[in-house]
């Protein structure tokens, strides 16, 4: 779509300056309503864009609050799990030590298949998992609340660039049209003089 603005612009910005005083002299330039509607039309597209780039940063705005209201509760969530797995590790090797006494005294004889089918450790298991996913999850957020600034900071230029061409224009428009209108004074006042030719 930027493109299209550009080139937009350019097409149009060459009929009103350069080509137009080359090629169509006779057409746009001896009308200066015409050469003021023609700076209008583009002042009014770059205004339009400049309300669309606004309106984009808003909603990103809005994004990147999201993504932060949603990092914060997933790395509340993930402390939560953290301080679960530290007590549950405690529990997990007092398990594994009670195990190993009795592997040793040989009262019982107890695989690691079914350790690990202990309560604890499916416990443990599970939130090992859970972390690993909730850590996904804040990356992938990361990403997008990064992408969402520097998208919004892009946004942000470009409504600058176009506030800054609206005014070079609007002020181009005036001399332009009071130029225009200057020429077709002077064009008339010599068509008022009658010629003095002495032959």
């Amino acid at each position: 779509m930027f493109n299209y603005i550009i080139r937009f612009f350019n097409a149009t910005w060459y009929t009103i300056t350069g080509r137009a005083r080359e090629e169509g002299d006779n057409l746009l330039m001896q009308n200066p309503s015409a050469v003021h509607q023609a700076y209008e039309d583009i002042i009014n597209d770059k205004r339009k864009n400049m309300q669309l780039y606004k309106e984009s940063m808003g909603q990103l705005l809005a994004i990147r609050e999201q993504n932060k209201n949603s990092l914060q509760k997933l790395n509340e969530e993930i402390d939560a799990i953290k301080d679960k797995i530290a007590d549950l590790l405690e529990h997990r090797i007092l398990l594994e030590d009670k195990y190993k006494k009795d592997e040793e005294s040989q009262e019982t004889n107890v695989s690691d298949a079914e350790l690990n089918q202990h309560p604890v450790n499916i416990i443990f298991v599970h939130l090992v998992t859970t972390l690993e996913e909730k850590n996904l999850c804040v990356a992938k957020l990361t990403r997008e609340k990064q992408r969402a600034e520097e998208d919004f900071e892009s946004y942000k230029q470009e409504v600058v660039r176009l506030r800054r061409n609206v005014e070079k224009l609007t002020s181009e428009q005036a001399e332009v049209v009071d130029d225009l209108f200057t020429v077709h004074q002077i064009q008339d006042i010599a068509e008022m003089v009658p010629n003095n030719k002495v032959d």
